[in-house]
C-alpha cells in the first residue's frame, strides 16, 4: 500500500476515533484545564528521560558489584534480592511513566477536539503549543524511544536475575555441602579428643600407681636408715674428737712454718688475683665457642626446617581400618610412620632388614634402587634444598625428625652453658670490682 493510500484511511478514521473518544469521557473538560494537563504531564513525562538514564546507571553498578557481593557469605542471594527490588522499582516507574505519557497524549486530543467543536480557536492552540515547544516536541519524538530503552532494561534485568538466581542456588548448595563437611570434621575431631582423653586418664592411672609402689619404697629404705643412723652415730663422735685432736696439732705445725716462710712465699691476694683471671679467661674462650656454636645451630634450625615426627594412634579412614602396620603388626590403629612401639629409625631399619623389605616403600622385596613404588619422602620435602630432597627411602625411616630434635637438645643445651657462663663472668667482676 503506498504512502498517500494509508495516510488517507488514517484521515478517515481519525474523525471516528475522536467521536468515540468523546462518548466514553465522562465530562468535557475546559481549555484552561487542558492547557494545565499538557503542562502539568508534560513536566512529569519530561523528567523521566533523566530518569531511566539513572535506572540505567544503577543496573550497571549493581551488575559491577557482583563479584564483590557474591564473595561475602549469602551474597549470592543478597545480589539476587537488590536486582529483584531495582527491578520492582523499575517496572513501577514505568507504569508511571505510561500513564504519565497517556494523560499527556489524552489532553492533546481534547484539545483538538475542542478546536473542532469551536470551544477553543486554532491560533490559541498552536500559540499554547508553540510556548511549551520545547517541553512537547521532545517528548512527542521521544515516547517510543523511552518505552523501547525501559522495556530493553526490564529484559536485560529480568535475564541477569534469572542467572543470579541460579547461582544463587548453586552457591547455596556449595556451602550446605561444606557446613556438611565441616559438621562431620568437628565430630571426628571430638572423636578423637575424647579418645585421647580416655588414654590419658589411663596413663594418670598407671602413673599413679608407679608412684605409690615408689614411694612405699622410699619409706622402707627410710626405716632401715634410721635403724642404722644410732649404731653409726657413736662412732662418728668417736672420730671427731680424734679428727679435732689432729686438726689443732696441724694448726700449731702451719704457725710454725707460716712463720718460717713468711719473707718468701707469694702473696695470697696476687695468687688469688692471678687464678679470678685465669679462670676468667677460659670463660670468656667458653663463651665465645658456646656462641658460635649457637648460631650456628640456630641458622640450621631456620634454613632446614622439619616436620616432628607424631606418633601414636589415629583415627583411621573406613578404607584403611585393615592397613597393617609395618612394625609392630597392628591392623587399622596407626601409620607405620606413626607407629609408638618402634619409634627410633635404627630399630625400624632392623626390622625391614630381618624381614627382607624394601626401604623406598616398605614391602617385602629388596627393590630400593628399583623400586616403582617410591615416591618423595614426607619430611625430605620440605627441605630448601632440591638436591637433598630424597626419594630412596620411606617418610618412617627418615632420620631428619631426629636430627632436628637432637639439633634443638643441643641448642637448649648451649643456652644453659651461655647463661651459666655469663653469671659466671659477672661474678668474677664483681669480685675483681670488689678487690679493687
Amino acid at each position: 500500500m503506498s504512502t498517500s493510500d494509508d495516510l488517507e484511511k488514517r484521515l478517515k478514521k481519525e474523525p471516528k476515533r475522536k467521536i468515540a473518544f468523546v462518548e466514553s469521557a465522562p465530562a468535557r473538560p475546559s481549555q484552561q484545564l487542558i492547557q494545565e494537563k499538557i503542562q502539568h504531564y508534560g513536566s512529569i513525562s519530561h523528567e523521566w528521560i533523566g530518569a531511566i538514564k539513572q535506572a540505567r546507571y544503577e543496573f550497571v553498578n549493581l551488575v559491577a558489584d557482583k563479584e564483590a557481593l557474591i564473595d561475602r557469605r549469602g551474597g549470592a542471594y543478597h545480589f539476587w534480592i537488590k536486582l529483584e527490588q531495582l527491578r520492582r522499582t523499575n517496572e513501577d516507574k514505568m507504569k508511571e511513566l505510561s500513564d504519565a505519557l497517556q494523560m499527556f497524549n489524552m489532553a492533546h486530543e481534547w484539545y483538538e477536539i475542542l478546536v473542532a467543536a469551536d470551544e477553543a480557536g486554532e491560533l490559541e492552540r498552536l500559540e499554547f503549543l508553540q510556548k511549551i515547544s520545547k517541553l512537547t516536541s521532545s517528548l512527542r519524538s521521544q515516547e517510543m524511544m523511552m518505552k523501547k530503552n525501559f522495556k530493553v532494561l526490564f529484559k536485560e534485568e529480568q535475564e541477569v536475575s534469572v542467572q543470579a538466581q541460579t547461582e544463587m542456588k548453586m552457591v547455596i548448595a556449595a556451602e550446605d555441602e561444606t557446613l556438611f563437611q565441616m559438621r562431620n570434621s568437628l565430630q571426628d575431631l571430638k572423636d578423637e579428643v575424647r579418645k585421647y582423653r580416655d588414654e590419658l586418664r589411663a596413663s594418670i592411672v598407671r602413673l599413679e600407681d608407679k608412684l605409690e609402689r615408689s614411694t612405699s619404697k622410699i619409706v622402707q629404705a627410710e626405716q632401715k636408715s634410721q635403724d642404722t643412723t644410732t649404731s653409726t652415730m657413736a662412732k662418728l663422735t668417736e672420730n671427731i674428737t680424734k679428727i679435732q685432736q689432729n686438726i689443732c696439732n696441724l694448726e700449731a705445725m702451719m704457725n710454725n712454718h707460716s712463720r718460717q716462710t713468711a719473707d718468701t712465699r707469694i702473696s695470697p691476694f696476687q695468687s688469688r688475683a692471678t687464678s679470678k683471671q685465669n679462670k676468667k679467661m677460659r670463660a670468656e674462650r667458653n663463651l665465645q665457642q658456646c656462641e658460635r656454636e649457637l648460631s650456628k645451630l640456630e641458622e640450621s634450625l631456620c634454613v632446614n626446617w622439619i616436620r616432628y615426627r607424631h606418633f601414636g594412634n589415629r583415627n583411621m579412614k573406613e578404607s584403611e581400618s585393615n592397613m597393617l602396620c609395618v612394625y609392630c603388626k597392628r591392623r587399622g590403629e596407626h601409620y607405620s610412620d606413626a607407629c609408638p612401639w618402634t619409634r627410633t629409625v635404627r630399630e625400624r631399619i632392623q626390622v625391614l632388614e630381618d624381614e627382607q623389605r624394601c626401604r623406598a616403600c616398605v614391602e617385602p622385596g629388596p627393590r630400593t634402587m628399583n623400586c616403582t613404588r617410591r615416591i618423595q619422602c614426607f619430611y625430605c620435602r620440605f627441605s630448601n634444598d632440591p638436591q637433598s630432597r630424597d626419594m630412596d627411602h620411606h617418610s618412617s625411616i627418615c632420620t631428619r625428625p631426629e636430627e632436628q630434635i637432637r639439633r634443638k637438645e643441643r641448642k637448649a643445651e648451649q643456652e644453659k652453658r651461655i647463661t651459666r657462663l655469663r653469671d659466671e663472668l659477672k661474678e668474677l667482676d664483681d669480685d675483681e670490682a670488689a678487690d679493687n
